[in-house]
C-alpha cells in the first residue's frame, strides 16, 4: 500500500494541490461528511449528501462479514454448477474484477458476470439453467438490461422444470426498490439491500461486491482487512502521507496543466483492475466540459506526448513496461504498490478516495452522473414509443445521398457549425455512397480503381478510385468479410 511519485513536471501542481487539501482540511470533510466542501449550492449538496456512504463502508459492512462467510460455506460443493451474476457498470465491474484476478475457490461454482445482451454471451451464461442460482444487481432496480435478462432467466428456469423459480435467484440491490419488491413478492432465494447513499460505481467494498466475493469462495475477511488499513490511511491530514488524497492530487495537478489522458499501467495480472479504474475515473470526472480521460491497457509504444501522466501500479513488485518507458521520457509518474491480490480491497479505497478528491480539485461533482441518466432517460423514451407504435421515431435526415439519409447528433451540427453532413464525411474521407463526394459528385462507375488483390473475399482491398477529371481520391465502399457494404457515418454525443 505504499507509493512514491515522481512528479517530472508536476512539481510545483502537485504542491499547489496539496496546500490546497491542507487548507481546506479535506481529509476531515470528507470523513465528516462535510456538505460545503464539494458546493455551496444546497441543491448540490443534497446530491452529494446521499452519494458518500462509500466512505464509511467498511464499518457498514463490518456487522455483515458473519453473515457472509456463512453464506460462502453454503455454496462449496452444494450441486449448484453455475451462479449467473447479471449487472450492468459499477454493479458488476468490481465482481468481474474479483473473478478475473483472484479467482474463483475450489469446490464452488463456476462465476459468470453477464452484463451484456449479445444473444451469445446470454446463451452461454444461462446453458444450465436447472442448476443454476442468477444473482440480479442493481443499485436503482430498474436498470433495463438486468431486468430483461433477469426474465431470460426466469423464462429459462421455469422450462428446466424447476419446482420453485423464485429460489434459484438472488437479488442485490437498495430499499424499496421495484427489484426488492419483485424479489419479496417472488419468494427468491435471498435478498441483500445496500445502503441507499453509496453509488454504482462507488460500491466495491459494499455487499455489490462482497456478496459475490462470498459467492466465489474468497476470503471476504481478508480483502477487507487490508481495505480497512487502507481507510485509517486515508484519514490523516497531511496529503503528502495521504494515499488516497494523493492519488487524487497527482490526478487533478496533471489534468489542471494539460495533462489530463491519465495512463494506467498494470501488471498483466492486474488488466481487468484497469477496467473498473477506466469506469470510475471517467465516469466521475468527465462531465462539465473537462475530466481525466484513464487510458488502459496501452499497447506498443508509449505516446509520449505532453498531455499525459502515468501511474504505475505493481503486484508482488511486477510492474509492466510502459512504466520504465514514463520514467525513460520523463513523463509525471505516480507508483503503487500492492503486496498481493487480496490487495485489491485496498486498491478500491484508494482509487474511490482518489477519484473523488480530483473531482473536488477540479471543480467537478464526482457523485453525478448526468449523461449516464440522461442516456438511460432517452432510451426508456425511445422503448415506450416502440410499444406503443412498433417502430423507433426516426428523425428529420440531414441530408441524403441516393437511398442513405444521414443524420447529426447535437454534438456533430454543434462542430460543423451549420455546414452540413457531407463536410464531416469530406473530412473523415471514409466509405459512404456509391457517388464520389469530394469532387464532382459523378458516380462511382466513372472513376477509375486499382487492382483488387485475388483470393477470399475477405481478405480483398479496394485501393481509392480516383476521379478521371481531377485525379483525386475519393470515397469508396469497403469490403466485409462477406459482402460489399456501404459505410455510413455517425457521430455520438
Amino acid at each position: 500500500m505504499t507509493f512514491t511519485t515522481h512528479p517530472g513536471s508536476l512539481h510545483g501542481a502537485i504542491n499547489d494541490a496539496y496546500a490546497s487539501l491542507h487548507d481546506r482540511k479535506v481529509a476531515d470533510a470528507l470523513w465528516t461528511r462535510r456538505l460545503d466542501l464539494w458546493s455551496a449550492d444546497p441543491s448540490v449538496q443534497e446530491k452529494v449528501a446521499n452519494r458518500l456512504g462509500w466512505v464509511e463502508a467498511i464499518a457498514t459492512i463490518d456487522p455483515q462479514l458473519p453473515r457472509l462467510r456463512t453464506y460462502s460455506a453454503s455454496f462449496r460443493n452444494s450441486g449448484i454448477t453455475d451462479i449467473v451474476l447479471l449487472g450492468m457498470g459499477g454493479s458488476s465491474l468490481a465482481p468481474e474484477v474479483l473473478r478475473a484476478v483472484i479467482g474463483v475457490a475450489s469446490g464452488f461454482p463456476r462465476f459468470t458476470v453477464l452484463d451484456s445482451v449479445d444473444p451469445d454471451a446470454v446463451r452461454a451464461a444461462m446453458a444450465r439453467p436447472e442448476s443454476s442460482l442468477f444473482v440480479i444487481a442493481s443499485k436503482s432496480g430498474s436498470t433495463i438490461e438486468p431486468n430483461v435478462l433477469a426474465a431470460e432467466a426466469l423464462r429459462r428456469i421455469n422450462d428446466a422444470g424447476v419446482a420453485e423459480p423464485g429460489s434459484r435467484m438472488i437479488a442485490i440491490t437498495d430499499p424499496d426498490t421495484a427489484l426488492h419488491r419483485r424479489a419479496i413478492d417472488g419468494r427468491f432465494r435471498d435478498v441483500f439491500i445496500n445502503p441507499p447513499d453509496i453509488g454504482g460505481r462507488f460500491s466495491a467494498l459494499s455487499l455489490f461486491g462482497l456478496v459475490p466475493a462470498a459467492m466465489m469462495g474468497i476470503d471476504v475477511d481478508a480483502l477487507v482487512g487490508p481495505a480497512r488499513t487502507m481507510a485509517e490511511a486515508c484519514r490523516v491530514d497531511d496529503p503528502h502521507r495521504n494515499p488516497g488524497l494523493s492519488l487524487g492530487a497527482f490526478m487533478a495537478a496533471a489534468a489542471r496543466v494539460g495533462r489530463d489522458k491519465l495512463v494506467l499501467s498494470v501488471p498483466p495480472r492486474l488488466a481487468p483492475f484497469g477496467l473498473w479504474v477506466e469506469q470510475l475515473v471517467a465516469e466521475s470526472t468527465g462531465k462539465e466540459g473537462k475530466g481525466i480521460a484513464p487510458i488502459v491497457g496501452e499497447s506498443g509504444p508509449l505516446s509520449l506526448s505532453n498531455d499525459r501522466a502515468v501511474v504505475r501500479v505493481t503486484l508482488d513488485d511486477a510492474a509492466s513496461e510502459v512504466a520504465e518507458a514514463a520514467f525513460d521520457a520523463g513523463l509525471p509518474v505516480m507508483t503503487l504498490a500492492m503486496p498481493n491480490v487480496l490487495g485489491l480491497g485496498a486498491e478500491f479505497f484508494r482509487w474511490e478516495v482518489g477519484t473523488a478528491v480530483a473531482g473536488l480539485l477540479l471543480d467537478i461533482n464526482p457523485f453525478d452522473e448526468p449523461n449516464v441518466q440522461q442516456a438511460k432517460s432517452s432510451t426508456r423514451a425511445l422503448l415506450d414509443v416502440y410499444t406503443t407504435t412498433r417502430r423507433l421515431p426516426r428523425p428529420e435526415p440531414d441530408a441524403m445521398v441516393e437511398d442513405i439519409t444521414l443524420t447529426l447528433s447535437d454534438a456533430a451540427r454543434h462542430t460543423l457549425n451549420g455546414q452540413g453532413p457531407l463536410t464531416l464525411l469530406h473530412c473523415c474521407g471514409r466509405a459512404t455512397t456509391s457517388v464520389c463526394l469530394r469532387t464532382c459528385r459523378r458516380p462511382m462507375s466513372a472513376f477509375r480503381s486499382s487492382s483488387v488483390s485475388s483470393g477470399p473475399l475477405w481478405r480483398r482491398r479496394r485501393a481509392a478510385p480516383r476521379c478521371w477529371d481531377t485525379g483525386l481520391a475519393t470515397c469508396t465502399p469497403q469490403v466485409s468479410s462477406t459482402r460489399v457494404v456501404r459505410t455510413r457515418a455517425y457521430s455520438s454525443s
